[in-house]
């Protein structure tokens, strides 16, 4: 894919997963459409989940596994013709705005996050969803 492999290694490996995928698809080795993509990141999960519920729980396989997934979701990503990076960055961005609005919900109710329950913390989930909407 490169004939520079240390320079390969510097770059984010979700963007080099997406230019790999797009030279393989130069060459007709791709998924006609997003479908069989996406049906391969179902597979994908479906192994994950198997390896995570094996009694070994074998971390090398576990991690073979979920590197598969991300692999396959990129994939997914390139034929929506939008970068992984950017999606991930919004989704971070997203994540953390709620988050920090579950704090403050928690704190409004007299808690800290680490007293907050299982429950209380996903009220707080929930007010931080809603209120982001209502901030759109």
């Amino acid at each position: 894919m490169s004939d520079d492999k240390n320079n390969v290694k510097t770059i984010n490996q979700l963007i080099r997963a997406l230019s790999v995928q797009q030279q393989v698809a130069k060459t007709g080795f791709d998924w006609p459409s997003w479908h069989g993509a996406f049906e391969k990141v179902r597979e994908e999960v479906e192994e994950v989940f198997d390896e995570l519920n094996d009694v070994s729980q074998d971390s090398r396989k576990i991690n073979e596994e979920l590197g598969d997934l991300l692999f396959a979701v990129v994939n997914v990503v390139r034929h929506q013709n939008t970068c992984p990076n950017e999606l991930l960055q919004h989704a971070t961005d997203k994540f953390e705005t709620r988050y920090l609005d579950v704090q403050h919900y928690i704190c409004e109710q007299g808690l800290t996050m680490e007293d907050a329950t299982d429950e209380q913390m996903e009220a707080g989930w929930q007010y931080a969803k809603a209120y982001m909407k209502n901030r759109r």
